[in-house]
């Protein structure tokens, strides 16, 4: 209960720090305001009115209230609160990948001219949608991991703190073992010498820990799946590997919950954008497109080689003698 508790209180501090001037003191004493889940999500504007300091003064103006309000109405009745976490973080990151879309432009694509060399990108369109899809599959992809890790901690895993053992992400406590988990995203993401690495670790802390247990955990996938690299190397992959639905069934000590979180990530997802992330990934295209026109005209190989001779200093002529 006590651990439910504080999931809740944490909640609610986050959602509250959405509010515009809304900061920790104020969050947390709305968080405190509350003892359930239940009486959060059917607050009413007048209930949050009344949540005062320890002076008796109004902790939110007319505005805080209706933006926390709105905030409370959006979430779905029908979750627990690890849930409605899951949800949360999910539209926090969906929100973030809309923003970095948003923010790329033609002056901050980094166009490699060494890559356009070397992969012989002979138009303007091949040059644009390979920097394009690069720059948004990295901030994405690198986005992702780092929340998958808290979506983890908020399903029931705990972040690894000062003290614990080093080269694991997070742990989960089952009866008297505590397991030490490595978290990788998917089941070709490591190297061998990563692989004995995470073994060194493993025995350093079943040697020095009894009670505890190290893993691999891989967040989607099956074990047919799992690259033979991390299957052949990784010792007692039987015991020491969680992949997928094992994965997130061990964390939140729920059978199928992985089925669960895929679709709290479609809805999350789904009530977040206005469009499909195809359709603003197509829209920025065409917006990078417009600028490179303006500024090497046309799309045919000869734009490509005014892009080149630009950034590479050279003159036309010397740019057609390369590709002979």
């Amino acid at each position: 209960m006590g651990e439910d508790n504080e999931q809740l209180k944490d909640f609610i501090v986050h959602l509250s720090k959405k509010v515009s001037g809304v900061g920790s003191t104020t969050a947390g004493a709305i968080a405190s305001y509350f003892d359930s889940l239940d009486s959060f999500l059917t607050s009413t504007e007048e209930e949050l009115s009344n949540i005062k300091n320890i002076r008796g003064n109004q902790i939110l103006n007319r505005e805080q209230i209706n933006e926390l309000h709105g905030v409370i109405s959006s979430l779905p009745r029908d979750k627990k609160v690890r849930e409605l976490w899951v949800s949360v973080l999910v539209g926090d990151f969906v929100e973030s990948a809309e923003e970095n879309i948003n923010s790329i432009h033609f002056d901050n694509l980094q166009l490699n001219p060494l890559l356009v060399r070397a992969l012989d990108m002979r138009s303007a369109d091949q040059v644009l949608e390979f920097f394009l899809y690069q720059s948004v599959s990295r901030s994405v992809v690198t986005s992702w991991g780092m929340r998958v890790q808290e979506i983890l901690i908020r399903s029931g895993a705990e972040p690894i703190r000062e003290g614990d053992p080093g080269g694991f992400d997070i742990k989960k406590g089952i009866d008297n073992v505590v397991n030490y988990i490595q978290i990788k995203s998917g089941t070709n993401t490591m190297n061998v010498d990563m692989i004995r690495y995470l073994n060194q670790k493993i025995e350093e802390l079943e040697s020095q820990h009894p009670n505890a247990k190290g893993i691999l955990g891989l967040t989607y996938g099956t074990r047919d799946q799992v690259s033979g690299q991390i299957m052949g190397n990784l010792d007692d992959p039987v015991l020491r590997l969680k992949v997928g639905e094992e994965l997130w069934d061990l964390i939140s000590g729920e059978k199928g919950y992985f089925f669960k979180v895929l679709e709290i990530l479609a809805e999350a997802s789904h009530q977040k954008l206005e469009r499909s992330f195809s359709e603003l990934i197509e829209s920025k295209y065409n917006e990078i497109k417009q600028e490179w026109e303006r500024k090497y005209g046309g799309f045919s190989k000869d734009s490509v080689d005014h892009f080149l001779s630009d950034y590479l200093g050279i003159t036309k002529k010397e740019v057609e003698q390369l590709d002979e």
